[in-house]
């Protein structure tokens, strides 16, 4: 067995996360499921076998010992074994999953992954595997499926599984880094960040957002969003135990207008949200340096095509908004700026635990791509916080691109928004994006001033369709 090893950042977020939730609350899941006419169960099973052990993320465990939560890997046991289960029996498959994966929020134990055969009724098979997100990106989701399947098909035909290169473990690949570039990296992203974050006035008052928020209420003519996408009847708001979920889409016209911007001038949708988000957060803090966070996913290495497990880091996007650019130049800074934060992402959750942003940035921001969203095998949890915590980001930017328009997700803390000023935000971020795409010629100064004096009224298109 090999040696302990520290937490990613997200490892250490969804551990954090996972031990706040309430006892009857899901933990975060990664879930695969796939249809087959017909399948040699023993077979199978020898497969499902081979990929817990030919995976260690798939054998890790959580333990906290000495009050530091660490990675461990354990042995292959009958307890990783893939579960058989006949559909004619007498019972609710969906209360029989729902029960295993409340099992997989004990992350001090093993497994994190239950895999099951449903034998149908008309004679076909659903293979259902689910595991949880602390040893799993959506990436790993992937590699998962093409294993389990390589396997099954090598051994069906009794054919050796070879293993050419030799495949690279979480572990391993956490430990050449720490022995290669880690720490010299790590050490000088931190002097970058605390160097930067001193230099400058990253403090977020947040009651001076609820200000600026009333005031511009006040001033504008705000229409909340309505449109409308399957269940959703106009904008939703989505409670959950710790916060709350507002959705809206972009209208068509306005996501028709970003996807024409974009094409004409060779900017991607990411870059066009954050810039929007970046103007956001200058009018309603009244602050020029702005700290977003966000999350990456480090599989451009080669190295890493292959790795199952979490290998997400955490991203810290810092801008002075120069207001004397245009809406066009503004875009590509953010860009720029995204792109560069990725020379400084953050694997080593040691090098973060004392470092403080907590009230020092407005919003955490994921932007989900059109090929992202349209796989249909992958699925993103709402964020949850913690009742009367001060968070790192109380309010997160969640968006969701299709094919005509993008779903857009404002999750927020409770003890800093409410419905009101979600509202006043969700439009105004509609506002924002209009004017970043049809005015590129206009500088970031005459936008601002451009929507402080002016009353604007989202159009009222009727419902709107998802291209899936």
């Amino acid at each position: 067995m090999k040696k302990y090893y520290t937490l990613s950042p997200k490892q250490l977020e969804d551990w954090n996360y996972n031990f706040g939730l309430r006892d009857n609350y899901p933990p975060n899941i990664m879930d695969l499921g796939v249809e087959i006419d017909s399948l040699d169960i023993s077979v199978f099973e020898k497969a499902y076998a081979q990929l817990i052990r030919d995976n260690e993320s798939l054998r890790t465990s959580f333990p906290k010992i000495d009050g530091k939560i660490l990675q461990r890997i354990e042995e292959y046991s009958e307890r990783f074994q893939l579960e058989y289960i006949n559909e004619v029996l007498d019972m609710d498959l969906n209360d029989f999953i729902a029960e295993k994966i409340m099992m997989l929020k004990d992350l001090q134990s093993t497994p994190l992954i239950k895999g099951f055969v449903v034998s149908r009724l008309n004679g076909s098979f659903f293979i259902y595997i689910i595991v949880h997100h602390i040893v799993s990106d959506f990436w790993s989701v992937k590699i998962i499926r093409e294993q389990l399947f390589e396997n099954y098909q090598k051994i069906s035909a009794d054919l050796p599984i070879f293993h050419a290169p030799e495949r690279v473990q979480l572990g391993d690949y956490f430990l050449r880094l720490n022995k290669a570039t880690l720490p010299e990296h790590h050490k000088q992203t931190m002097e970058t960040l605390e160097g930067e974050l001193a230099n400058c006035d990253w403090q977020v008052d947040y009651d001076l957002i609820h200000r600026n928020l009333s005031k511009l209420f006040t001033e504008m003519t705000l229409a909340p969003p309505k449109h409308s996408w399957k269940d959703y009847d106009s904008s939703t708001l989505i409670a959950n135990p710790t916060g709350e979920t507002f959705i809206t889409l972009l209208n068509e016209k306005l996501s028709l207008q970003v996807k024409q911007f974009c094409t004409k001038h060779s900017k991607g949708t990411n870059s066009v949200m954050l810039a929007g988000l970046f103007v956001l957060g200058t009018l309603v803090t009244s602050l020029d340096n702005l700290l977003i966070q966000t999350h990456y996913m480090n599989r451009d290495d080669p190295q890493a095509h292959s790795v199952i497990g979490n290998l997400i880091g955490k991203l810290l996007l810092m801008m002075k908004v120069n207001k004397n650019l245009s809406s066009l130049e503004f875009i590509e800074e953010c860009n720029l700026i995204f792109y560069g934060a990725i020379s400084k992402v953050i694997f080593n959750s040691n090098d973060i635990k004392d470092f403080n942003t907590t009230i020092r940035n407005l919003i955490f921001y994921n932007f989900i791509s059109k090929e992202m969203s349209g796989n249909q095998k992958i699925k993103f949890e709402t964020p949850k916080f913690k009742p009367g915590v001060w968070v790192e980001s109380p309010l997160v930017f969640q968006g969701f691109e299709y094919g005509n328009t993008i779903e857009i997700k404002w999750s927020f803390h409770l003890d800093f928004f409410d419905r009101d000023s979600i509202t006043c935000i969700s439009g105004l971020f509609e506002n924002i994006i209009g004017e970043l795409v049809n005015s590129k010629e206009s500088s970031i100064k005459q936008i601002i001033n451009e929507l402080k004096s002016s009353s604007f009224i989202l159009p009222e298109i009727g419902d709107s369709q998802v291209e899936l």
